[in-house]
């Protein structure tokens, strides 16, 4: 049971300390063009998109070396699918996933494949790691929980976006604590607990190869430990 959890949750310290950092010392006013963000790999990004322009927050993410990024998603009224000459291939018939906050019956925003296609054509521009330096980057989708999402057709389809681009991923296999391998790009699971338990009871009855983690929540009413090795605590 220790391995088995161990290799599914991620305690990431720079998770739970990026947040802070990005508050308490960057000012409001930065920006893409200001230059005055120092790449460190601390650093998160809240929300990385604009609903009004979806592409131009991501990609800022990017040219200022954020290694950390958050995008929620949801489904449509419908539970829609991907069908036609217009998506991917490997998406046809799978749940469409839009990358928005606010509730929403019909999205109509960015689908959360795009903002992989963009960090893989990174990737490939900086040889092997999106800020070309070889660490890992962290993205960070949280599941939003409107329009009564069907959690396990979800699954199916981040796993699609995953596979896709699965020589990039970091991946782990259940019940192997040992077996985690860091790769190009990360991904944690934050937001409903229904599609953390989702995605990993999926891949217990497939693969068994998790390409995604799940996040461990310390909330503002939580007690706080006073040792921050304690935060890795199994």
């Amino acid at each position: 049971m220790v391995n088995r959890q161990y290799a599914w949750t991620v305690k990431w310290l720079t998770v739970v300390l990026s947040m802070v950092l990005l508050i308490s010392f960057i000012p409001t006013s930065v920006t893409a063009s200001s230059g005055l963000i120092n790449a460190n790999p601390y650093k998160a990004f809240h929300d990385t998109y604009n609903e009004s322009d979806p592409d131009q927050k991501f990609l800022d993410a990017l040219n200022l070396k954020f290694y950390n990024v958050e995008l929620d998603i949801m489904v449509d009224t419908n539970h829609s699918v991907y069908s036609g000459s217009q998506y991917p291939d490997y998406l046809q018939d799978k749940v469409k996933l839009y990358v928005k906050h606010d509730a929403a019956a019909w999205p109509n925003t960015r689908d959360l494949y795009k903002y992989f296609e963009d960090v893989a054509s990174q990737i490939n521009r900086n040889g092997g790691s999106v800020h070309g330096d070889g660490k890992s980057f962290i993205i960070n989708i949280d599941m939003k929980t409107a329009n009564n999402p069907n959690y396990e057709a979800v699954s199916s389809s981040v796993q699609a976006i995953f596979e896709h681009y699965g020589q990039l991923m970091s991946y782990g296999y259940i019940g192997d604590a040992s077996s985690f391998s860091n790769g190009a790009i990360t991904v944690v699971l934050s937001g409903a607990e229904e599609m953390k338990n989702a995605y990993f009871d999926y891949i217990s009855s497939t693969t068994g190869k998790l390409l995604a983690f799940k996040d461990e929540v310390y909330s503002i009413t939580d007690s706080r430990y006073g040792n921050v090795a304690d935060y890795f605590a199994i």
